[in-house]
């Protein structure tokens, strides 16, 4: 009898063991009154926050909390570190269950993007948003550092070093300019009136006028600055080139020897030195031609057969005069009396 008792408690014993084995980790912890700590890394932006919590297992509640640094008791802190920091909170639930948590908060510096004031301008406008290490997003699209504005509107850029970002936006006026133009170079007679057009502006030729139109009689580069009511200005030039007329082509002069009207004088003259000049008699015979003339003609026969000697008879000739300047020639006739 008593070898039976003493099998039946054996066995009793065993089944006892079984039982403490099949106790949850947990639960054993709670039996003894600890909970294994553990770490938790957070990475953060600087200037921003995050909320910190222990994540609770193998202990019931309620609850007691102690943080450090900070002193707080409640269950869950907000933390918004300038830099890297380490946050450790003590966690007591029922029969003296304890953890320690400790949380470590790496902060990395967000890039900070600033476009400047809002602005106008008469021309495109360069906005900046330049830094190392960062990547670029703007509101047109491009990913370049700077952007080139010339068109008014409100533009923006995201800049992101992988984790952190930051934004800013510049709203900009771009001014019309005003559009001059004196035209092409010029080669007139006399005089030339130049516009600069743009009515009710401001205006600063190179001649000292301040007026909207210049008339000019001198050969010479002339430039004027206009300045539209937005405030914007812009220019032009414009090369003149003067060439004065042929005042007077004479029907006639008398080389007679009384020193009056001896050479045929073509006023205006001496300002196509490009010149070429011809004479023909009645029958079409070329008896002068000059290049350049030079008001020499006397009467005289510099070509062709003469007879009776180089001085040519009273009567009507024909001249061909041109100026060399891509003018039509002038044509017309003489009347030669002694």
């Amino acid at each position: 009898m008593k070898t039976i008792l003493l099998r039946r408690k054996i066995v009793l014993l065993f089944i006892l063991v079984a039982i403490i084995q099949t106790l949850s980790f947990a639960q054993r912890k709670q039996i003894n009154g600890l909970k294994t700590a553990s770490t938790v890394t957070v990475t953060l932006c600087r200037g921003s926050s995050t909320v910190l919590t222990p994540t609770i297992t193998g202990c019931s509640g309620p609850y007691t909390y102690s943080w450090s640094p900070g002193g707080q008791t409640s269950p869950s802190v907000a933390v918004s570190p300038t830099n890297t920091s380490t946050y450790i909170v003590a966690t007591t639930g029922a029969n003296n269950c304890t953890s320690m948590d400790t949380f470590v908060v790496n902060v990395i510096a967000a890039p900070v993007v600033n476009l400047g004031p809002d602005t106008s301008s008469c021309a495109c406008v360069n906005v900046s948003a330049a830094q190392s290490g960062v990547t670029y997003n703007w509101s047109t699209g491009s990913e370049y550092s700077n952007l080139n504005i010339c068109i008014s509107g409100q533009f923006w850029v995201t800049v992101s070093n992988g984790m952190c970002m930051d934004t800013d936006t510049i709203n900009v006026t771009i001014k019309p300019k005003p559009v001059v133009s004196l035209g092409p170079d010029v080669t007139v007679a006399n005089n030339i009136t130049l516009d600069a057009g743009n009515a009710g502006s401001v205006y600063l030729w190179n001649t000292g006028s301040i007026t909207q139109m210049i008339t000019v009689n001198t050969s010479g580069t002339y430039s004027v600055t206009v300045t539209n009511t937005a405030g914007c200005s812009a220019g032009d030039a414009i090369s003149v080139t003067i060439r004065n007329p042929i005042a007077v082509i004479p029907e006639g002069f008398s080389p007679n020897g009384d020193g009056i009207n001896e050479t045929f004088n073509i006023a205006g003259i001496e300002n196509y030195p490009k010149n070429y000049f011809e004479i023909f008699n009645r029958w079409g015979d070329k008896v002068f031609n000059a290049q350049p003339y030079e008001n020499t003609w006397n009467g005289t026969s510099t070509l062709g057969l003469r007879v009776g000697g180089n001085e040519l008879p009273v009567g009507t000739y024909f001249y061909i005069l041109d100026l060399g300047d891509g003018t039509p020639p002038f044509k017309g006739t003489i009347y030669l009396n002694r």
